[in-house]
């Protein structure tokens, strides 16, 4: 009778903790945009889609996707894994075409390479090539100092089609874990590529395909999964 009680008990604290610990936290982003090597002082924050090309300079396109998490409130250290959905909008090539996905990692001041600022404070209606923040303007790429290699798609399939992955390897969790501010910027770039074929990712005005998400995972409670198992162990010692 007191096992009984005692488990009922702790069925109604896990069923308590449970409630009150932070569930995954699933954000679209909260500002994206291309920017443009052929138009550097351009600003595209209001397209439906997000394009990244390479080759020359005047074909050159990036784009930056911030995302706020200010709902999660466990603290950083907790996030243990992060996945990041992309939607194809259009693809110009069936040619394989890597598409790489950077983080901008986590600090405040002026990028010394001449673009913005290395924090989330980029405006989505006033991001360009010549402010984009890590923005490696003679480049395909970004600045391997200020951001974090995420994924590599090795091909951007058809219209319609998801793109997503999954990280947990620490140093990868960095630019979340150490996040500041409540809010992450990650960049879309592409460094190979014969007749520089162009990919669109839909961008969150697009409405056809769904915008750019974050799903966070927390790490399960301590105290939760402990008493998870008293239950199991007094119905063990009851036999």
């Amino acid at each position: 009778m007191k096992n009984a009680i005692v488990m009922t008990m702790l069925v109604a604290m896990v069923a308590l903790l449970a409630s009150s610990a932070q569930a995954d936290l699933v954000v679209t982003s909260d500002a994206d945009s291309t920017v443009s090597g052929g138009a550097t002082g351009t600003n595209y924050g209001t397209s439906t889609v997000l394009q990244i090309r390479n080759g020359s300079a005047s074909y050159k396109m990036k784009s930056w996707i911030r995302f706020d998490i200010s709902g999660w409130t466990a603290g950083k250290s907790n996030i243990t894994s992060a996945t990041i959905d992309l939607t194809v909008s259009y693809r110009s090539s069936t040619e394989t075409v890597p598409l790489h996905v950077y983080a901008l990692n986590n600090g405040t001041g002026t990028d010394p390479y001449g673009s913005g600022d290395l924090d989330e404070s980029w405006g989505e209606t006033a991001i360009t090539w010549a402010n984009a923040p890590a923005n490696r303007e003679a480049s395909d790429t970004v600045w391997g100092d200020y951001t974090t290699l995420l994924h590599t798609f090795t091909n951007v399939p058809a219209a319609g089609t998801l793109l997503s992955f999954t990280i947990t390897d620490a140093d990868q969790l960095a630019f979340l874990t150490g996040d500041t501010n409540d809010k992450v910027t990650i960049i879309l770039c592409r460094t190979s590529g014969s007749g520089t074929p162009r990919s669109y990712i839909a961008s969150k005005e697009n409405a056809t395909y769904d915008p750019p998400k974050l799903t966070l995972t927390p790490e399960p409670a301590t105290m939760t999964l402990l008493l998870l198992g008293l239950p199991l162990a007094l119905r063990r010692r009851r036999k």
